[in-house]
């Protein structure tokens, strides 16, 4: 091959090689002129401008958070919650159990004006028509729903027994089926419910062993329902100094003339303050409702088992007395 012929194919490969790369210096060079375009003189003092005012906004927003007293909103927050737990404390007492619907219900800037017993009763007695509403129109309660709605027409009747009467059972279900429920969020199937019955002992085994028992303050979680169930405690409290007994009211031994209104108005909040609970993650922890059956079943055998073993000793001792007696 000739020189000539050399250079026509050099020629050619690197007209190839310009052809190739082609797309790509338009590409650069159209880039190239929109960034000109984006950049240009104007766009340059407005993106100046807009960094100045945006750093003068800056330092005034600095200045501002600088010259607040941190310290003093803490302090204040400490005490608004040391105020509010006190005075959930003072309500507790009374066997009122309110949730944070209650202080929610205003400006926070204002809560202290809702830690008064009277201004939280005539709240209560104000909201009790839609509290029995939020009961009666959950999903979980629908098979209860007309027997809660017939509770309160019977306590706008002034017939405060057949009220209470119609609320427990609605109570005890959820309380019940709550403890059952095998779910960490504690949902359960309420169209096919458990049967058995609200134990007050596993209830006081789940509330003991909860790892934030003791701790008081608002950031726990359910740190009301946790207090309601103590409320749930007081209430099946069978003893004769319990003035408000489930007990004695279900099984007939309760002194009926002495039911007021407000004993009505605390359960129905006492109840919504534990609604909750339902798909609420609330740390059981290994609490197992047919362990603690087993367990409960048999300590009743072996106390059973231990008052007979006495009866016998006692009834041997009679009986070794009595030939004693015979003899002399």
């Amino acid at each position: 091959m000739s020189i000539d012929d050399n250079l026509k194919q050099i020629r050619s490969i690197l007209d190839n090689y310009n052809e190739y790369f082609k797309p790509l210096r338009e590409a650069i060079v159209k880039t190239t002129e929109q960034l000109g375009e984006l950049f240009s003189d104007q766009r340059l003092r407005e993106y100046q401008r807009f960094s100045e005012s945006f750093s003068q906004k800056y330092n005034d927003t600095l200045s501002v958070l600088a010259s607040i007293d941190w310290k003093g909103i803490y302090d204040e927050l400490s005490q608004i919650e040391k105020d509010v737990l006190a005075f959930s404390d003072e309500l507790n007492k009374e066997r009122i159990y309110l949730n944070y619907y209650y202080f929610d219900s205003i400006a926070f800037d204002k809560i202290h004006t809702l830690l008064d017993q009277d201004v939280s009763i005539k709240w209560m007695n104000d909201n009790l028509e839609n509290a029995v509403k939020n009961l009666s129109e959950k999903e979980f309660l629908v098979r209860h729903k007309k027997l809660i709605e017939q509770s309160y027409k019977s306590y706008k009747h002034g017939d405060y027994e057949l009220a209470l009467l119609g609320i427990i059972p609605a109570l005890e279900f959820f309380i019940g089926n709550w403890m059952n429920s095998d779910k960490p969020n504690g949902e359960f199937d309420f169209k096919k419910p458990s049967r058995d019955q609200m134990e007050k002992g596993g209830l006081k085994e789940i509330l003991e062993k909860h790892p934030d028992r003791e701790k008081r303050s608002l950031e726990t979680n359910h740190y009301f329902e946790m207090k309601a169930m103590n409320g749930i405690l007081e209430f099946y409290d069978g003893s004769r100094e319990n003035r408000v007994s489930r007990n004695s009211i279900v099984h007939g031994s309760h002194d009926y003339s002495e039911l007021e209104n407000l004993d009505y108005v605390k359960l129905i909040y006492l109840f919504n303050s534990l609604l909750s609970l339902y798909k609420g993650n609330f740390d059981k922890g290994n609490f197992d409702i047919k362990t603690f059956k087993k367990i409960k079943g048999k300590r009743k055998s072996l106390r059973n088992e231990s008052s007979i073993k006495v009866k016998d000793i006692l009834n041997k001792d009679v009986f070794y007395f009595n030939k004693c007696y015979e003899t002399i």
